[in-house]
């Protein structure tokens, strides 16, 4: 703190220095300041005590450069110049969105909803780079540098921000060609009678559980896929394909379906998962950059999404349930 507080001392002792020799005067320097003249003077004094050198020739009428304090005089105000230069560059970046942003997002949601709206955002905001973790893993966000991310579930961390965006339903879907071959299942208990294919949880080699709503409680089987794999926009190739049945988060099958490439089946079983946050650091300042990217999340994921407008409404919701979600 010594040493802060030394530097301090000697920049405000050099700026006042710096208006004396613009000067050529200690009152003038002293007004300029808005210091008292025996201020300014003490101020001159002690840095030529510190410098050991006699920076200034004071006389009753004028005070001149000594050719010591000329040189020393000539640095310093170029370095003032240099660190009002570097306060104005900063003020404008605090003005103007640029810079670079790291963001970690799940994978099928990055691919499949964020980096297809990047380029609105890169086109409206040309100054700011973003780089684009996919990966599903709860990284430690300020110890691997990231400014935001993506998350399915409230994150347990309490030091971080989540603000709630929105929910992604879960169905059952598979391609018609599938369907006119295999015939379509009526009831949940019909699933198991058919080829499927699944997804396996990433680190953990998990199948997932098919989870279902309906009639006022969960319903849930214990699916093992005649394929199983881990990335969520495999498994949603295998089913256009017609592999067999495949379970899916809603965005990852909407154009899809509108396509006529994927059909739901069971449209009234499905599952409310669990809501996306947007999740970063507690910080008391947020750059511009990261202000417009957080404004920009939430208006592509707000609460009632757009691709669900294009797709059939599940019978029933829940607002909190054991957290379902895809890589």
């Amino acid at each position: 703190m010594a040493k802060v507080r030394n530097s301090t001392d000697s920049l405000s002792a050099i700026a006042i220095f710096v208006a004396v020799g613009e000067s050529a005067s200690l009152t003038s320097a002293a007004q300029k300041l808005q210091m008292s003249v025996s201020g300014v003077s003490k101020a001159v004094s002690r840095l030529e005590e510190k410098l050991r050198v006699r920076l200034v020739n004071r006389t009753s009428r004028r005070i001149t450069l000594t050719h010591e304090g000329s040189a020393y005089f000539k640095r310093c105000r170029q370095v003032l110049l240099d660190l009002e230069e570097a306060e104005a560059t900063i003020a404008r970046s605090q003005s103007q969105p640029r810079g670079r942003l790291r963001v970690l997002v799940p994978r099928a949601l990055g691919k499949k909803i964020l980096i297809p709206a990047m380029v609105r955002f890169l086109e409206q905001y040309p100054d700011i780079s973003v780089d684009l973790v996919l990966d599903a893993r709860s990284l430690n966000l300020e110890e691997e540098g990231f400014d935001v991310a993506l998350r399915y579930g409230r994150p347990a961390d309490s030091l971080l921000v989540a603000r709630k965006l929105c929910r992604v339903n879960y169905l059952v879907c598979a391609s018609p060609d599938f369907i006119r071959s295999n015939g379509e299942p009526q009831t949940l208990e019909d699933i198991r009678r058919y080829r499927c294919i699944n997804y396996v949880v990433p680190g953990t080699g998990r199948y997932r559980q098919w989870d279902f709503f309906r009639d006022g409680g969960p319903v849930s089987l214990d699916i093992e896929g005649a394929i199983n794999v881990n990335d969520m926009g495999a498994l949603a190739d295998a089913a256009i394909i017609g592999t067999g049945l495949a379970y899916l988060p809603d965005f990852m099958v909407v154009d899809q379906v509108a396509a006529g490439h994927l059909k739901i089946v069971l449209p009234d079983w499905q599952f409310p998962g669990d809501w996306i946050y947007m999740v970063y650091p507690r910080r008391r300042y947020f750059s511009p950059r990261f202000r417009v990217f957080s404004d920009f999340v939430r208006a592509l994921l707000p609460p009632a999404p757009p691709w669900q407008r294009n797709l059939p409404r599940p019978a029933a919701s829940l607002e909190e349930h054991p957290a379902v979600a895809p890589d």
